[in-house]
């Protein structure tokens, strides 16, 4: 059986690096009841990046050799390979099929529309990773705007990761350009001799040298094409959305909560197991479980009757 057939194991679309080092490898096991738990709340936009790397913390097995995952080692990962993990966690812990409603933007209308799709579809952008640090390299007439047309400016960056998604998200909800800014400060590592970047400096660069930079990363970085259409029943209107798988994993975990409880009572008064023992558990486990008990209990009903 090769990685990508075997269960929870997977190949990353970007990569990972630990002292200089490249790893895409990873293997994964379900979230267990206690990482269920763990989560409540998470359906909070502004911890979605901090709740998605509790999530991979706790999920990931290994990444290449290395089996001490840290909190600060998912940060490092790339944005889109985060994405890619917990796509990959929906699968095995739920499944591949996708069931959510929408609701129609055409302000006149507001029906409900069902939408269904299998997450092995979903296109995935395979990101061009051969370093840590990219380069481009800008005329520095439109970096600067100063008029040395034979002059380029040699700038290199490194790629948004978990730990600027962490950072920035609640920026980003009330000042998209300036969370962009702030990106570009952190993820800029040089400009020719410059390798103290702050947003002043940023903010000196033309903007068709911001467009060049940001176009590059665009082509540089993995990527889950979860941009879908659809139409509604009602009013025929045709519409685009993104849809975020990391936050509806997280929203179906937290909407289970109270579900786990439930499960945790049925398996203690059965079986006597702790707390502890329950939630140590994943969902599979737990259920497989709990049918036992239920064709247990309606054959010794049907014994009785």
């Amino acid at each position: 059986m090769t990685l990508g057939e075997s269960p929870g194991a997977c190949v990353l679309p970007g990569s990972f690096f630990q002292n200089g080092t490249c790893f895409r490898e990873v293997k994964l096991h379900p979230p267990t009841g206690r990482v269920e738990e763990l989560l409540e709340g998470a359906s909070n936009s502004h911890c979605l990046a901090s709740s998605i790397t509790t999530l991979l913390a706790h999920c990931i097995e290994r990444i290449g050799p290395i089996t001490t995952i840290t909190p600060e080692i998912v940060r490092n990962l790339l944005v889109g390979d985060r994405d890619y993990l917990v796509l990959k966690l929906r699968q095995i812990t739920i499944g591949d099929r996708v069931e959510a409603i929408l609701v129609c933007p055409n302000p006149k209308c507001g029906e409900k529309i069902d939408i269904d799709f299998n997450l092995r579809h979903v296109p995935i952008k395979q990101g061009r990773i051969s370093s840590q640090v990219f380069t481009v390299r800008l005329p520095r007439r439109e970096a600067f705007g100063e008029d040395e047309r034979d002059k380029h400016c040699r700038v290199e960056f490194r790629l948004p990761n978990g730990g600027d998604q962490e950072e920035l998200a609640p920026l980003a909800i009330t000042n998209e350009s300036e969370a962009v800014n702030k990106l570009l400060a952190r993820c800029i590592q040089r400009i020719d001799g410059i390798t103290e970047i702050d947003e002043s400096l940023v903010d000196k660069l033309s903007p068709s040298a911001r467009s060049e930079i940001e176009k590059t990363m665009a082509e540089l970085v993995p990527q889950i094409d979860l941009e879908m259409e659809a139409k509604c029943p009602e009013c025929e209107v045709v519409f685009s959305f993104p849809f975020n798988i990391s936050q509806f994993f997280l929203d179906e975990l937290k909407v289970n909560l109270n579900q786990l409880y439930e499960e945790v009572h049925f398996l203690a008064f059965y079986y006597k197991w702790s707390e502890s023992e329950i939630l140590s558990m994943t969902r599979k486990k737990r259920r497989t479980y709990l049918g036992l008990l239920s064709e247990q209990i309606e054959r010794s009903n049907r014994g009785h009757a």
